[in-house]
Order: structure tokens, then C-alpha cells, then sequence
């Protein structure tokens, strides 16, 4: 058979099917929503039993839809167990408009992976905005973010979420080898090498925090406590979703073969937050001597969630009821990378 070159569009060859017209801009022209990352383009939100998509532009596979007033779409029907549904623009070409927004559901129990998500590049094509869950008695519930916008130079960014792709975010649907995804948040960079995501470059979520304490206090009592002051930090993890913790303390205790201890808390948002990490004497700095001393510990603490910050507070015990010395501490957050 002889080989036939085509050209299109040219005015002997013009683009006369939307197929073509697919062929020709989705290989440079990602699925995105045409606004900056933190724009309401399409957000979404729940309303009762119903959701709603505010008004924005966006692309999907290659072809451009505009909405230009909210769009409120009924969940879908409750089951005996939670069901996962999202909210997606469809791109069709048997459907009037050829993309619209739609909502499709997973089965009863089947968690977000039982979701018939449609990707066919030479037929129907889904592009999510958002997934929640609908509860067995109709309330609507746990709306994730799951849109992903232009960078403004033809690449695509998305919004970290710990629900998303290797805990990290939203990728892309059938990516080509050597796409880019940035992730808002974390500011990482990552490439899909043909068979996983590869990260390219890490970002920063946030500086080193520091907190020193000059001031001499006691523990008398054998269980940890916070001392007056109050010695913390907090830190947002960053996309690694750990964070190393330093800790040192001057100080002595009077009593031979008696220690003073100091230890770390660890906990989700502030000092009331749920605890992630109780002081322990496994990680303390001990001071064993009459005189002053010196101690530190540091340690590595993974399994956190991206972009959620921490509070961390130094506590301090006797080992027994006699009162430890505490003449100066310090405390020490850093991002693992």
C-alpha cells in the first residue's frame, strides 16, 4: 500500500471532524481550567442534596467550554453504604453541547475506585472538578478538590491532596512521556516517564522553625509536662510529609544517678490538637550530671499529611521527685525533603 501524507487543516484539507479537531490540539493543549490556581473557576460546592459549579472556561481535549452561570447539579441516589460520586465535564460528541458537567457515581461500599471515570481518546472523556461522598441517610459530605489548571505556558498545575496519586495530588489522565504536573501547595515538580510519576523537584512548604527559651525552670513530678514558658513551634509539612525535630536542653539534676528529661509532643494544628506523638524518654535529652550539662536528641518523624500544620511542644520530667534543672532550651522543626 502507498503511503499517504494529509495535512490539515488547509483549504483543500480543512479540520471537518471534531475527532480531528481533538487530534490536532489535545497532544500540546492538556485538559485545564483556564484560571490561575487559586481561582473559583468550576469550584464546587455542596448545597443540600445538590451541588454547585461556579462559572469559568476550561478545556477538554482540545475543545474550549465556557460556563456562564452556576450550574446545579441533584446527587445521585443514596445507597446502604457511603457512596463516592464526582462531579466531571464530559466531552461527548453525541451529546448537546459536546462537553457538559455531569455526575457519576461509584457503587454502594466501593470506595472512590469503583467510580466509572470514562477516558477514551477516540470516545467519551471525563475530566474530574471535585468527588464527595453521599451518606446511606442522603447527607452529602467530604468534598475534595480535584481540578487541575493552566500554568499559563501550556503545562497544568493541581491542589496538593493527601487523597489524591502517591498521597500527593491529581495528575493528569492518560499523560504522555515526559509531561510535567506542578502541585500548588507543595510546589513540586513532577514527570510521568511512561509508567509512574517521577518526582523532578521538590518545593518548599515552609521555613525551619525555631524557639529558644533562656529562662531556669524545675520539674519535680516523674510524668512529662510543659514547662512555664511554654516552649513550641509549629511547621506545615511539606510534600516528603515528614520533618526532623530537634531538641537540646542545659540544665542538671542534684541527685546521683538521677536524670532530668526533656521530650517532645507532637500535635495536629495547635496545643489542644489530637496528639500525633507523645513524650517519650526513647526521645529525650538527658542530663545525668550535678553540674550543668548538655544534651540533645534528634529525630525523624514521617507518615505526616501534606500541607497540614503541627504543633510541637518540649516537656520535661524528674526522674524521680527530686527537682531537675532546666537552665536553657531549644527546639528545632525542618521540613524533610
Amino acid at each position: 500500500m502507498a503511503p499517504v501524507e494529509t495535512a490539515r487543516p488547509t483549504v483543500a484539507l480543512p479540520i471537518s471532524t471534531a475527532q480531528q479537531f481533538r487530534d490536532r490540539y489535545r497532544p500540546t493543549v492538556p485538559d485545564m481550567i483556564d484560571d490561575h490556581q487559586t481561582g473559583n473557576s468550576f469550584l464546587c460546592a455542596i448545597s443540600g442534596t445538590n451541588i454547585t459549579v461556579q462559572v469559568g472556561g476550561a478545556i477538554v481535549q482540545g475543545h474550549r467550554y465556557d460556563l456562564t452561570a452556576t450550574l446545579t447539579l441533584a446527587a445521585l441516589a443514596a445507597g446502604a453504604a457511603d457512596i463516592f460520586q464526582s462531579v466531571v465535564l464530559t466531552y461527548d460528541v453525541t451529546h448537546t453541547p459536546p462537553i457538559y458537567g455531569r455526575i457519576i457515581a461509584g457503587t454502594s461500599g466501593g470506595g472512590l475506585a469503583s467510580v466509572p471515570f470514562t477516558n477514551n481518546l477516540n470516545g467519551v472523556w471525563d475530566f474530574p472538578l471535585c468527588h464527595f461522598t453521599r451518606q446511606p441517610g442522603g447527607t452529602l459530605t467530604a468534598m475534595v478538590d480535584r481540578r487541575i489548571f493552566s500554568t499559563g505556558d501550556g503545562g497544568t498545575v493541581g491542589t496538593n491532596s493527601v487523597f489524591g496519586t502517591l498521597g500527593v495530588g491529581w495528575f493528569p489522565v492518560a499523560p504522555r512521556i515526559g509531561q510535567t504536573q506542578r502541585f500548588w501547595g507543595s510546589g513540586d515538580n513532577y514527570l510521568w516517564n511512561g509508567s509512574n510519576w517521577i518526582l523532578l523537584s521538590r518545593g518548599q512548604v515552609a521555613l525551619p522553625a525555631q524557639a529558644t527559651d533562656a529562662t531556669s525552670i524545675t520539674s519535680a513530678i516523674t510524668t512529662y509536662a510543659v514547662g512555664s514558658p511554654v516552649l513550641s513551634a509549629t511547621l506545615v509539612a511539606s510534600s516528603s510529609a515528614a520533618m526532623f525535630i530537634t531538641i537540646e536542653c542545659r540544665g542538671n539534676h542534684p541527685t546521683a544517678g538521677q536524670a532530668g528529661l526533656m521530650s517532645f509532643e507532637v500535635r495536629d494544628t495547635n496545643s489542644v490538637g489530637a496528639i500525633v506523638l507523645a513524650a517519650s524518654d526513647d526521645r529525650a535529652c538527658e542530663l545525668t550530671m550535678a553540674d550543668n550539662s548538655s544534651a540533645s536528641y534528634r529525630h525523624y518523624l514521617s507518615g505526616l499529611n501534606v500541607l497540614t500544620t503541627y504543633y510541637v511542644q518540649a516537656m520535661q520530667r524528674s526522674s524521680n521527685t527530686t527537682a531537675a534543672n532546666f537552665s536553657s532550651r531549644q527546639l528545632i522543626l525542618e521540613p524533610a525533603r
